[in-house]
């Protein structure tokens, strides 16, 4: 059986590994060859193409980001401020521009109509307060002042009269046998 022996051993500046094998008659059997890896891959990374293809994904990247932020998140956010403004202030009346034709005009008009509903609602709501501090004042069966808007009037002209430094007159007066009164003639009477 013939023997090999390695008897040379070298490596290139390709990054080749040479082995030459010999065989027992120290003739050259096999010459085996292991072409390696790079040792960095920087020199592969730094090639022209490739830093040229990251600058236009990055420049891409950037504006992509650009225009979402001053098509999408800049529209949302001036909404957000709005809607702060309007709660805030408590000014119904301020409506968003609508100037826009998509899903963002859309919310727009949406929130438009509903600080409407709520500009709507709130006026019933005084209304309808009024109407209510307007009754308390006033006795159901005889629709005339009741004792609640009494102590209101002369809380009031009190102070008035304190203000300007000017006297106030009061006069009461009691009915005498009212009850009979309205026990033979009936409260409508």
């Amino acid at each position: 059986i013939p023997t090999t022996s390695i008897d040379a051993l070298s490596c290139d500046a390709n990054d080749e590994i040479h082995w030459l094998l010999r065989d027992s008659l120290n003739q050259p059997a096999a010459r085996l060859t292991l072409k390696m890896p790079p040792h960095t891959q920087i020199a592969h990374l730094a090639s022209t193409p490739l830093v040229v293809a990251f600058l236009i994904a990055a420049v891409c990247g950037i504006f992509l980001l650009f225009a979402v932020e001053r098509t999408l998140i800049q529209p949302i956010r001036s909404l957000g401020q709005h809607l702060h403004r309007i709660r805030k202030l408590g000014d119904y009346s301020l409506r968003t521009p609508q100037n826009r034709r998509n899903e963002l005009g859309q919310l727009s008009r949406e929130l438009n109509a509903l600080v409407e509903q709520v500009q709507t609602q709130q006026l019933q709501l005084i209304a309808q307060s009024r109407e209510l501090q307007a009754l308390s004042y006033q006795d159901s069966l005889t629709t005339l002042a009741n004792r609640r808007r009494f102590d209101q009037a002369l809380a009031d002209n009190w102070a008035i009269a304190q203000r300007q430094r000017k006297p106030l007159a009061l006069i009461m007066c009691d009915v005498d046998y009212f009850k009979a009164y309205n026990d033979h003639y009936g409260h409508q009477k």
